[in-house]
């Protein structure tokens, strides 16, 4: 089953903004984005792993599902690891 979503960055200090829509799917306990689209047009099919969207985006990232979930994905400091967290309704 996957998820209509929008995804977001948020600079600190700053509001979250949208930077793509995504299909989002939870495989094998990860989150898997496809058919990203960017607000200026960029596509990527996918699957893209939650940390790779990261490492592409060069920043912690929302996700906002239709249904109303919010996961964020943010890189452990000073690793290459990332988590992905479901956030509070």
């Amino acid at each position: 089953m996957s998820y209509q979503a929008t995804v977001h960055i948020q600079p600190r200090g700053e509001r979250a903004m949208q930077v793509a829509t995504a299909r989002v799917a939870f495989l094998n306990g990860g989150m898997q984005l496809f058919d990203v689209e960017t607000l200026d047009g960029m596509r990527w099919e996918g699957p893209i792993e939650a940390d790779d969207m990261g490492r592409m985006l060069e920043s912690a990232y929302l996700v906002l599902l239709e249904d109303g979930r919010k996961y964020r994905v943010a890189a452990q400091e000073f690793s290459d690891r990332w988590y992905t967290q479901r956030l509070p309704q």
